[in-house]
């Protein structure tokens, strides 16, 4: 089967010397939560993580921690295999050290799947990840 990708797309993926996303994703610079700044996937995931950085500094929110890695099961080689979940938002830590999270990612389109990924991290670790599609909370 033929990938295809518009002329833009190729044109990008050209200038930053490597192959385009198969989705079109466009790599963006972002805030990595602590100050500075990172390179996400794409432009929604930098969206999320402006939008997160905005509630980090108004002080509604503690932090996140960007490309959460989360290990979902073992491959028949015996390797890890693993889902990053784009946002892990810290929303409060408590005296004992503990602390309140979502796990949040930003997709342009939900694929089968990342949906079976996200019903495993549900499952083993009784953590929902909520899912949004324009990068707001």
């Amino acid at each position: 089967m033929t990938e295809r990708m518009s002329a833009a797309a190729f044109l990008a993926a050209k200038a930053r010397g490597g192959k385009a996303s198969k989705y079109n994703a466009v790599r963006t610079q972002g805030p990595d939560g602590s100050g500075g700044t990172r390179e996400y996937d794409s432009k929604l995931s930098a969206k999320l993580a402006r939008r997160l950085e905005d509630e980090r500094l108004a002080g509604r929110i503690k932090g996140f921690i960007p490309e959460w890695s989360v290990p979902i099961g073992t491959a028949d080689d015996g390797k890890p295999i693993r889902h990053r979940v784009d946002q892990l938002v810290i929303i409060e830590v408590l005296d004992t050290g503990d602390f309140v999270c979502r796990a949040i990612e930003a997709k342009g389109r939900d694929l089968p799947a990342g949906r079976a990924k996200r019903g495993v991290i549900r499952k083993f670790y009784g953590i929902p990840v909520y899912v949004t599609k324009n990068g707001e909370l």
